[in-house]
Protein backbone atom coordinates (compact mmCIF):
# COMPACT_ATOMS: atom_id res chain seq x y z
CA UNK A 1 0.00 0.00 0.00
CA UNK A 2 2.90 2.36 0.74
CA UNK A 3 4.25 1.70 -2.74
CA UNK A 4 0.85 2.59 -4.26
CA UNK A 5 0.72 5.82 -2.24
CA UNK A 6 4.21 6.81 -3.37
CA UNK A 7 3.41 6.21 -7.03
CA UNK A 8 0.17 8.18 -6.78
CA UNK A 9 2.00 11.00 -5.01
CA UNK A 10 4.75 11.41 -7.62
CA UNK A 11 2.14 11.12 -10.40
CA UNK A 12 0.23 14.03 -8.86
CA UNK A 13 3.31 16.29 -9.09
CA UNK A 14 4.51 18.20 -12.13
CA UNK A 15 8.22 17.84 -12.94
CA UNK A 16 8.97 21.15 -11.25
CA UNK A 17 7.02 20.23 -8.13
CA UNK A 18 8.78 16.86 -8.08
CA UNK A 19 12.21 18.49 -8.23
CA UNK A 20 11.28 20.94 -5.47
CA UNK A 21 10.28 18.05 -3.18
CA UNK A 22 13.55 16.24 -3.94
CA UNK A 23 15.48 19.43 -3.24
CA UNK A 24 13.73 19.93 0.10
CA UNK A 25 14.45 16.32 1.05
CA UNK A 26 18.15 16.66 0.22
CA UNK A 27 18.49 19.95 2.11
CA UNK A 28 17.01 18.26 5.18
CA UNK A 29 20.17 16.12 5.34
CA UNK A 30 22.17 19.07 6.67
CA UNK A 31 24.79 21.65 5.72
CA UNK A 32 27.24 19.19 4.14
CA UNK A 33 24.59 17.91 1.73
CA UNK A 34 23.43 21.44 0.86
CA UNK A 35 26.98 22.60 0.20
CA UNK A 36 27.84 19.55 -1.90
CA UNK A 37 24.62 19.98 -3.89
CA UNK A 38 25.05 23.66 -4.71
CA UNK A 39 28.84 24.01 -5.06
CA UNK A 40 30.07 20.85 -6.83
CA UNK A 41 29.37 19.49 -10.28
CA UNK A 42 29.11 15.97 -8.79
CA UNK A 43 26.40 17.08 -6.36
CA UNK A 44 24.46 18.76 -9.15
CA UNK A 45 24.72 15.77 -11.45
CA UNK A 46 23.57 13.50 -8.60
CA UNK A 47 20.51 15.71 -8.09
CA UNK A 48 19.77 15.50 -11.83
CA UNK A 49 20.06 11.71 -11.82
CA UNK A 50 17.70 11.41 -8.84
CA UNK A 51 15.25 13.77 -10.54
CA UNK A 52 15.34 11.84 -13.81
CA UNK A 53 14.83 8.49 -12.10
CA UNK A 54 12.03 9.88 -9.92
CA UNK A 55 10.36 11.35 -13.01
CA UNK A 56 10.28 7.89 -14.56
CA UNK A 57 8.97 6.32 -11.30
CA UNK A 58 12.23 4.38 -10.94
CA UNK A 59 13.02 6.04 -7.61
CA UNK A 60 10.31 6.78 -5.07
CA UNK A 61 10.36 9.42 -2.34
CA UNK A 62 11.55 7.02 0.37
CA UNK A 63 14.79 6.50 -1.58
CA UNK A 64 15.67 10.07 -2.63
CA UNK A 65 17.80 10.97 0.37
CA UNK A 66 19.36 7.50 0.49
CA UNK A 67 20.47 7.86 -3.11
CA UNK A 68 22.04 11.25 -2.40
CA UNK A 69 23.78 10.02 0.76
CA UNK A 70 25.12 6.99 -1.11
CA UNK A 71 26.58 9.26 -3.79
CA UNK A 72 28.25 11.44 -1.15
CA UNK A 73 29.67 8.38 0.65
CA UNK A 74 30.96 6.93 -2.61
CA UNK A 75 32.69 10.18 -3.39
CA UNK A 76 34.38 10.17 0.03
CA UNK A 77 35.65 6.62 -0.50
CA UNK A 78 37.22 7.35 -3.87
CA UNK A 79 40.36 8.65 -2.22
CA UNK A 80 42.06 11.62 -0.70
CA UNK A 81 43.30 12.94 -4.06
CA UNK A 82 39.83 13.24 -5.54
CA UNK A 83 38.62 14.77 -2.31
CA UNK A 84 41.25 17.46 -2.60
CA UNK A 85 40.24 18.06 -6.21
CA UNK A 86 36.66 18.43 -5.14
CA UNK A 87 37.58 20.91 -2.42
CA UNK A 88 39.47 22.88 -5.05
CA UNK A 89 36.44 22.74 -7.35
CA UNK A 90 34.23 24.02 -4.53
CA UNK A 91 36.53 27.04 -4.16
CA UNK A 92 36.60 27.78 -7.88
CA UNK A 93 33.06 26.85 -8.97
CA UNK A 94 30.61 29.60 -7.92
CA UNK A 95 27.78 28.44 -5.69
CA UNK A 96 24.50 28.02 -7.56
CA UNK A 97 21.21 29.24 -6.18
CA UNK A 98 18.39 26.73 -5.78
CA UNK A 99 16.33 28.53 -8.46
CA UNK A 100 19.24 28.29 -10.91
CA UNK A 101 19.72 24.63 -10.06
CA UNK A 102 16.01 23.90 -10.60
CA UNK A 103 15.99 25.72 -13.94
CA UNK A 104 19.08 23.86 -15.16
CA UNK A 105 17.74 20.49 -14.03
CA UNK A 106 14.30 21.09 -15.54
CA UNK A 107 15.91 21.43 -18.96
CA UNK A 108 17.35 17.92 -18.63
CA UNK A 109 14.22 16.17 -17.40
CA UNK A 110 12.81 13.39 -19.61
CA UNK A 111 10.17 14.75 -22.01
CA UNK A 112 6.56 13.74 -21.32
CA UNK A 113 7.63 12.08 -18.08
CA UNK A 114 4.72 13.60 -16.13
CA UNK A 115 2.33 12.06 -18.63
CA UNK A 116 3.98 8.67 -18.15
CA UNK A 117 3.81 8.94 -14.36
CA UNK A 118 0.09 9.57 -14.59
CA UNK A 119 -0.33 6.60 -16.92
CA UNK A 120 1.64 4.39 -14.54
CA UNK A 121 -0.52 5.42 -11.57
CA UNK A 122 -3.75 4.91 -13.51
CA UNK A 123 -2.68 1.46 -14.70
CA UNK A 124 -1.70 0.49 -11.17
CA UNK A 125 -5.03 1.63 -9.75
CA UNK A 126 -7.13 0.02 -12.47
CA UNK A 127 -5.24 -3.30 -12.34
CA UNK A 128 -5.40 -3.54 -8.56
CA UNK A 129 -8.26 -3.90 -6.11
CA UNK A 130 -7.90 -0.33 -4.85
CA UNK A 131 -11.20 0.88 -6.22
CA UNK A 132 -13.00 -2.22 -4.95
CA UNK A 133 -11.65 -1.73 -1.45
CA UNK A 134 -13.40 1.28 0.15
CA UNK A 135 -10.99 3.63 1.86
CA UNK A 136 -7.83 2.24 0.25
CA UNK A 137 -7.76 5.05 -2.30
CA UNK A 138 -8.81 8.33 -0.76
CA UNK A 139 -10.82 11.04 -2.46
CA UNK A 140 -7.88 13.36 -1.79
CA UNK A 141 -5.51 11.10 -3.74
CA UNK A 142 -7.96 10.87 -6.64
CA UNK A 143 -8.49 14.64 -6.58
CA UNK A 144 -4.71 15.17 -6.67
CA UNK A 145 -4.57 13.07 -9.84
CA UNK A 146 -7.37 15.16 -11.36
CA UNK A 147 -5.32 18.27 -10.72
CA UNK A 148 -2.28 16.62 -12.27
CA UNK A 149 -4.23 15.53 -15.34
CA UNK A 150 -5.31 19.15 -15.88
CA UNK A 151 -1.64 19.92 -16.58
CA UNK A 152 -1.73 17.54 -19.54
CA UNK A 153 -3.65 18.00 -22.79
CA UNK A 154 -4.34 14.28 -22.97
CA UNK A 155 -8.14 13.88 -22.93
CA UNK A 156 -7.87 10.12 -22.44
CA UNK A 157 -5.83 10.58 -19.26
CA UNK A 158 -8.25 13.20 -17.95
CA UNK A 159 -11.20 10.88 -18.59
CA UNK A 160 -9.53 7.98 -16.81
CA UNK A 161 -8.66 10.09 -13.79
CA UNK A 162 -12.18 11.53 -13.52
CA UNK A 163 -13.53 7.97 -13.60
CA UNK A 164 -11.16 7.07 -10.76
CA UNK A 165 -12.36 10.08 -8.75
CA UNK A 166 -16.01 9.16 -9.22
CA UNK A 167 -15.15 5.58 -8.27
CA UNK A 168 -13.93 6.75 -4.86
CA UNK A 169 -17.22 8.51 -4.09
CA UNK A 170 -20.37 7.05 -2.52
CA UNK A 171 -22.57 5.26 -5.02
CA UNK A 172 -25.75 7.27 -4.54
CA UNK A 173 -27.85 9.94 -6.22
CA UNK A 174 -25.68 12.73 -4.85
CA UNK A 175 -22.48 11.41 -6.45
CA UNK A 176 -22.06 14.40 -8.75
CA UNK A 177 -22.46 16.82 -5.86
CA UNK A 178 -19.84 14.87 -3.92
CA UNK A 179 -17.51 14.95 -6.92
CA UNK A 180 -17.78 18.70 -7.17
CA UNK A 181 -17.18 18.99 -3.45
CA UNK A 182 -14.02 16.93 -3.77
CA UNK A 183 -12.38 18.92 -6.56
CA UNK A 184 -11.92 22.65 -6.86
CA UNK A 185 -13.91 24.43 -9.55
CA UNK A 186 -10.77 26.10 -11.02
CA UNK A 187 -9.25 22.65 -11.54
CA UNK A 188 -12.34 21.29 -13.27
CA UNK A 189 -12.42 24.38 -15.47
CA UNK A 190 -8.98 23.44 -16.79
CA UNK A 191 -10.13 20.00 -17.89
CA UNK A 192 -11.49 19.42 -21.36
CA UNK A 193 -15.24 20.17 -21.33
CA UNK A 194 -16.09 16.81 -22.89
CA UNK A 195 -14.39 15.05 -19.98
CA UNK A 196 -16.53 16.86 -17.41
CA UNK A 197 -19.75 16.35 -19.35
CA UNK A 198 -19.11 12.66 -19.87
CA UNK A 199 -18.25 12.15 -16.22
CA UNK A 200 -21.35 13.93 -14.93
CA UNK A 201 -24.08 12.80 -17.31
CA UNK A 202 -25.86 10.49 -14.86
CA UNK A 203 -28.75 12.99 -14.69
CA UNK A 204 -29.96 16.26 -16.21
CA UNK A 205 -28.91 18.18 -13.11
CA UNK A 206 -25.37 16.83 -13.44
CA UNK A 207 -25.23 18.05 -17.02
CA UNK A 208 -26.35 21.53 -16.00
CA UNK A 209 -23.68 21.55 -13.31
CA UNK A 210 -21.10 20.69 -15.97
CA UNK A 211 -22.31 23.66 -18.00
CA UNK A 212 -21.42 25.95 -15.10
CA UNK A 213 -17.76 25.06 -15.51
CA UNK A 214 -17.54 26.87 -18.84
CA UNK A 215 -19.79 29.75 -17.94
CA UNK A 216 -18.56 32.89 -19.70
CA UNK A 217 -19.46 35.18 -16.84
CA UNK A 218 -23.15 35.58 -17.63
CA UNK A 219 -25.62 34.42 -15.03
CA UNK A 220 -26.56 30.79 -15.84
CA UNK A 221 -30.23 30.28 -16.63
CA UNK A 222 -31.04 26.95 -15.03
CA UNK A 223 -34.36 25.16 -15.09
CA UNK A 224 -34.55 23.46 -11.70
CA UNK A 225 -36.93 20.50 -11.57
CA UNK A 226 -37.36 20.26 -7.81
CA UNK A 227 -36.49 21.95 -4.55
CA UNK A 228 -34.15 19.08 -3.63
CA UNK A 229 -32.20 19.58 -6.86
CA UNK A 230 -31.99 23.30 -6.22
CA UNK A 231 -30.76 22.70 -2.67
CA UNK A 232 -28.06 20.32 -3.89
CA UNK A 233 -26.92 22.73 -6.58
CA UNK A 234 -26.80 25.78 -4.31
CA UNK A 235 -25.09 23.91 -1.51
CA UNK A 236 -22.23 22.83 -3.72
CA UNK A 237 -21.90 26.26 -5.34
CA UNK A 238 -21.67 27.87 -1.89
CA UNK A 239 -19.13 25.21 -0.97
CA UNK A 240 -16.99 26.12 -3.98
CA UNK A 241 -17.36 29.85 -3.23
CA UNK A 242 -16.15 29.28 0.33
CA UNK A 243 -13.19 27.32 -1.01
CA UNK A 244 -12.29 30.17 -3.33
CA UNK A 245 -12.34 32.58 -0.37
CA UNK A 246 -9.96 30.30 1.53
CA UNK A 247 -7.26 31.00 -1.06
CA UNK A 248 -7.11 34.62 0.06
CA UNK A 249 -5.62 33.70 3.45
CA UNK A 250 -2.22 35.23 4.20
CA UNK A 251 -1.40 32.92 7.11
CA UNK A 252 0.80 29.85 7.29
CA UNK A 253 -1.17 26.65 7.79
CA UNK A 254 -4.77 25.67 7.15
CA UNK A 255 -6.75 27.71 4.62
CA UNK A 256 -10.40 28.18 5.54
CA UNK A 257 -13.24 30.02 3.83
CA UNK A 258 -16.77 30.70 5.03
CA UNK A 259 -19.97 32.05 3.49
CA UNK A 260 -23.03 32.75 5.60
CA UNK A 261 -26.32 32.14 3.76
CA UNK A 262 -30.02 32.66 4.43
CA UNK A 263 -33.21 31.60 2.60
CA UNK A 264 -34.69 34.02 0.07
CA UNK A 265 -37.90 34.24 2.08
CA UNK A 266 -36.01 35.84 4.97
CA UNK A 267 -34.96 38.68 2.67
CA UNK A 268 -38.27 39.01 0.81
CA UNK A 269 -40.33 39.41 4.01
CA UNK A 270 -38.34 42.37 5.33
CA UNK A 271 -38.46 45.75 3.55
CA UNK A 272 -35.21 47.00 5.08
CA UNK A 273 -33.34 43.87 4.00
CA UNK A 274 -34.75 44.23 0.48
CA UNK A 275 -33.48 47.79 0.31
CA UNK A 276 -29.98 46.65 1.23
CA UNK A 277 -30.13 43.86 -1.35
CA UNK A 278 -31.21 46.25 -4.11
CA UNK A 279 -27.86 48.01 -3.76
CA UNK A 280 -25.90 44.79 -4.20
CA UNK A 281 -25.16 42.50 -7.14
CA UNK A 282 -25.95 39.09 -5.70
CA UNK A 283 -25.23 35.81 -7.51
CA UNK A 284 -28.52 33.98 -6.99
CA UNK A 285 -29.68 30.92 -8.93
CA UNK A 286 -32.91 30.15 -7.11
CA UNK A 287 -36.37 30.86 -8.54
CA UNK A 288 -38.44 33.42 -6.65
CA UNK A 289 -41.06 30.87 -5.60
CA UNK A 290 -38.61 28.43 -4.03
CA UNK A 291 -36.46 28.94 -0.95
CA UNK A 292 -33.54 26.99 0.53
CA UNK A 293 -30.97 27.60 3.26
CA UNK A 294 -28.32 28.52 0.68
CA UNK A 295 -30.10 31.15 -1.45
CA UNK A 296 -28.47 34.43 -0.44
CA UNK A 297 -24.94 35.04 0.80
CA UNK A 298 -24.97 37.68 3.54
CA UNK A 299 -21.30 37.51 4.60
CA UNK A 300 -17.95 36.21 3.42
CA UNK A 301 -14.77 35.48 5.33
CA UNK A 302 -11.45 33.65 5.30
CA UNK A 303 -8.67 32.81 7.72
CA UNK A 304 -6.09 35.60 7.77
CA UNK A 305 -3.67 37.39 10.06
CA UNK A 306 -4.34 40.80 11.59
CA UNK A 307 -2.04 42.95 13.71
CA UNK A 308 -3.63 44.21 16.92
CA UNK A 309 -3.14 47.82 18.04
CA UNK A 310 -1.49 48.97 14.83
CA UNK A 311 2.01 48.39 13.48
CA UNK A 312 4.22 46.41 15.80
CA UNK A 313 1.31 44.93 17.74
CA UNK A 314 0.56 41.30 18.42
CA UNK A 315 -0.41 39.22 15.40
CA UNK A 316 -3.62 37.23 15.64
CA UNK A 317 -5.16 34.84 13.13
CA UNK A 318 -8.82 35.57 12.45
CA UNK A 319 -10.91 32.53 11.61
CA UNK A 320 -13.14 32.57 8.54
CA UNK A 321 -16.37 32.30 10.54
CA UNK A 322 -15.53 35.39 12.62
CA UNK A 323 -14.63 37.32 9.48
CA UNK A 324 -17.89 36.31 7.76
CA UNK A 325 -19.97 37.36 10.79
CA UNK A 326 -18.32 40.79 10.86
CA UNK A 327 -18.81 41.09 7.10
CA UNK A 328 -22.54 40.44 7.51
CA UNK A 329 -22.75 43.17 10.16
CA UNK A 330 -20.85 45.53 7.86
CA UNK A 331 -23.25 44.96 4.96
CA UNK A 332 -26.63 44.85 6.70
CA UNK A 333 -26.00 46.68 9.94
CA UNK A 334 -25.95 45.21 13.42
CA UNK A 335 -29.68 45.13 14.16
CA UNK A 336 -30.77 43.59 10.86
CA UNK A 337 -27.99 41.01 11.10
CA UNK A 338 -28.69 39.97 14.71
CA UNK A 339 -32.48 40.25 14.72
CA UNK A 340 -33.46 39.02 11.24
CA UNK A 341 -30.59 37.22 9.52
CA UNK A 342 -28.39 35.26 11.93
CA UNK A 343 -31.29 33.26 13.48
CA UNK A 344 -32.08 31.82 10.00
CA UNK A 345 -28.52 31.54 8.70
CA UNK A 346 -26.25 28.63 7.86
CA UNK A 347 -22.46 28.94 7.83
CA UNK A 348 -20.80 27.04 4.97
CA UNK A 349 -17.19 26.33 5.97
CA UNK A 350 -14.43 24.83 3.84
CA UNK A 351 -10.83 23.88 4.54
CA UNK A 352 -8.54 23.56 1.54
CA UNK A 353 -6.03 20.75 1.38
CA UNK A 354 -3.21 21.35 -1.05
CA UNK A 355 -5.51 23.45 -3.27
CA UNK A 356 -6.96 20.33 -4.87
CA UNK A 357 -9.13 18.75 -2.20
CA UNK A 358 -10.79 19.44 1.12
CA UNK A 359 -10.31 18.57 4.77
CA UNK A 360 -12.65 18.27 7.74
CA UNK A 361 -13.80 21.75 8.71
CA UNK A 362 -16.44 21.76 11.46
CA UNK A 363 -16.32 25.00 13.48
CA UNK A 364 -13.59 24.87 16.10
CA UNK A 365 -14.77 25.27 19.74
CA UNK A 366 -14.09 29.03 19.64
CA UNK A 367 -15.96 29.55 16.36
CA UNK A 368 -18.79 27.28 17.49
CA UNK A 369 -19.24 29.57 20.48
CA UNK A 370 -18.94 32.69 18.31
CA UNK A 371 -21.62 31.51 15.89
CA UNK A 372 -23.98 30.68 18.74
CA UNK A 373 -23.21 34.04 20.36
CA UNK A 374 -24.59 35.88 17.32
CA UNK A 375 -27.49 33.43 16.83
CA UNK A 376 -26.24 31.11 14.06
CA UNK A 377 -26.97 27.48 14.90
CA UNK A 378 -26.56 25.72 11.55
CA UNK A 379 -23.36 24.87 9.70
CA UNK A 380 -22.39 22.90 6.60
CA UNK A 381 -18.71 21.96 6.32
CA UNK A 382 -16.28 20.13 4.08
CA UNK A 383 -14.91 16.68 4.88
CA UNK A 384 -11.88 14.71 3.77
CA UNK A 385 -14.21 12.05 2.32
CA UNK A 386 -15.35 14.28 -0.53
CA UNK A 387 -18.79 15.32 0.64
CA UNK A 388 -20.32 18.13 2.67
CA UNK A 389 -21.66 17.56 6.18
CA UNK A 390 -24.62 19.34 7.75
CA UNK A 391 -24.19 20.24 11.42
CA UNK A 392 -26.71 21.45 13.97
CA UNK A 393 -25.09 23.55 16.69
CA UNK A 394 -26.42 23.91 20.22
CA UNK A 395 -28.78 26.72 21.26
CA UNK A 396 -27.77 30.37 20.72
CA UNK A 397 -26.67 32.49 23.64
CA UNK A 398 -25.89 36.20 23.35
CA UNK A 399 -24.04 36.06 26.69
CA UNK A 400 -21.25 34.16 24.94
CA UNK A 401 -20.10 37.56 23.62
CA UNK A 402 -18.67 38.10 27.12
CA UNK A 403 -16.21 35.27 26.60
CA UNK A 404 -12.64 36.29 25.80
CA UNK A 405 -12.34 33.71 23.01
CA UNK A 406 -15.33 35.34 21.27
CA UNK A 407 -15.06 39.08 21.90
CA UNK A 408 -11.30 39.48 21.27
CA UNK A 409 -11.22 38.00 17.73
CA UNK A 410 -14.56 39.64 16.85
CA UNK A 411 -13.23 42.99 18.04
CA UNK A 412 -10.03 42.50 16.02
CA UNK A 413 -11.85 41.90 12.74
CA UNK A 414 -14.48 44.60 13.42
CA UNK A 415 -11.68 47.10 13.89
CA UNK A 416 -9.93 45.78 10.80
CA UNK A 417 -12.89 46.34 8.47
CA UNK A 418 -14.34 49.35 10.30
CA UNK A 419 -17.50 47.86 11.79
CA UNK A 420 -19.36 49.17 14.84
CA UNK A 421 -21.11 46.57 17.02
CA UNK A 422 -22.84 47.91 20.11
CA UNK A 423 -23.56 44.41 21.44
CA UNK A 424 -19.84 43.68 21.42
CA UNK A 425 -19.05 47.03 23.05
CA UNK A 426 -21.58 46.34 25.80
CA UNK A 427 -19.98 42.95 26.43
CA UNK A 428 -16.58 44.63 26.71
CA UNK A 429 -17.96 47.18 29.16
CA UNK A 430 -19.46 44.41 31.31
CA UNK A 431 -16.10 42.66 31.47
CA UNK A 432 -14.37 45.94 32.37
CA UNK A 433 -16.81 46.60 35.22
CA UNK A 434 -16.38 43.07 36.55
CA UNK A 435 -12.60 43.36 36.49
CA UNK A 436 -12.74 46.66 38.39
CA UNK A 437 -14.94 45.12 41.08
CA UNK A 438 -12.48 42.26 41.45
CA UNK A 439 -9.57 44.69 41.84
CA UNK A 440 -11.42 46.69 44.50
Amino acid sequence: MEHFSNVIHVASLTNKQLLVEILVAIKSLGNEARQWLLTTSTGRSTFLQIGQRAAEVELLSSDWTLAFEDAMAKRRNEGQLEEEEEEKEMRILPAMSTSELLKMTMEEMPPRSHNRRLSTAIEMIESSSLLKNPGSLSVRQAAALVKASAEEENINLQTQVMSILLGTLPNDNDACVHALAAVQLPILQRLDLSVVKNALQCSQLDYRLAELFVNTGEKPQLSIDSESQLKGLLRILRHIEAADLARRGNQIGAKHGCVICVPNEVISKNYNLLRVMEKREEFNLSPSDTSTNYDTIIGRGWNHNVVLNGKGGKKRMIHSEVHAVADSIRIFGENLAFDHLFPHAVAVIVELKGDFSYDNAPPCPKCDTLLRAVGICKACHSTDKGFVQNLQLASPNLEFLDRETVRIPLRAVCDEIGVECSRLSEAEERITRKSKKIVV
